[in-house]
């Protein structure tokens, strides 16, 4: 599988049942969704590594399911997925559920029901690819972590819910932050605006090589605005 950044919405079949995968896989094309399929093994990279709108999970027994919904829960790329698991009983539907699953589907399943409930949540899987979705940027960004330490880092994408920043390895933002830790950022926006846009945010994630991931907690409306204008404008030329 190729790296990508499209406006197709893309999904994951996680399955070794013929049947489920002819079914989906002609939901998926009425719905103008591209799916990939794999099974278990291939499973847990593909999931690390990438970002699907929907993913469905078909495990051969209850705790191949419930261990590839708690890895979607906690991975980094897809946590915010559309997830459709396939229960083999209606005992397993509640729990399914619990773990992390937004549909579930029992098995055996059929193309009119795969379809009636993909296509009512496609709406859904829409914006959430819209938020999601993460903008190239080149802009320096100010930061000022909790205890008062300043730096500047190099961002490099932005979504509507967070950005990725690059900081030099010995920054004290590196060398004293870490997941949780809240921020204070400031920045402007390139392609010719000039309003700055400032938000409080927390890390989600830093490694050893100074790249971060920030989660926006607080951003003031005027902030908001220019950061929902410059997404919009650049949505188009990311791709």
């Amino acid at each position: 599988m190729k790296e990508r950044q499209t406006t197709v919405l893309e999904a994951l079949i996680v399955s070794s049942d013929s049947q489920v995968l002819e079914i989906l896989g002609k939901t998926f094309v009425r719905l103008e969704i591209s799916a990939s399929t794999c099974d278990e093994v291939a499973a847990p990279e593909l999931l690390e590594k990438y970002r699907f709108d929907v993913i469905v999970v078909d495990g051969k027994h209850d705790t191949a399911t419930a261990k590839m919904l708690d890895q979607i829960r906690w991975s980094r790329s897809s946590r915010t997925s559309t997830v459709l698991a396939l229960a083999r009983s209606g005992s397993q539907v509640t729990e399914l559920l619990k773990l992390g699953a937004s549909l579930v589907i029992t098995k055996p399943i059929t193309y009119q029901l795969a379809w009636k409930t993909l296509q009512a949540t496609l709406g859904v899987i829409e914006q959430e690819r819209r938020s999601y979705f993460r903008h190239k940027l080149d802009a320096d960004v100010n930061v000022s972590i909790s205890d008062g330490k300043e730096c500047v880092a190099k961002a490099t994408n932005l979504s509507e819910g967070g950005m990725a920043l690059k900081f030099c390895p010995s920054s004290p933002c590196v060398l004293h932050a870490g997941p949780g830790t809240f921020a204070s950022i400031r920045f402007q926006l390139p392609s010719g605006m000039s309003d700055w846009v400032s938000a409080k945010a927390s890390i989600a994630w830093v490694d050893f090589e100074g790249r971060a991931g920030l989660r926006f907690e607080i951003v003031d409306p005027d902030s908001k605005a220019t950061m929902d204008s410059w997404r919009k404008a650049n949505f188009t030329s990311d791709l």
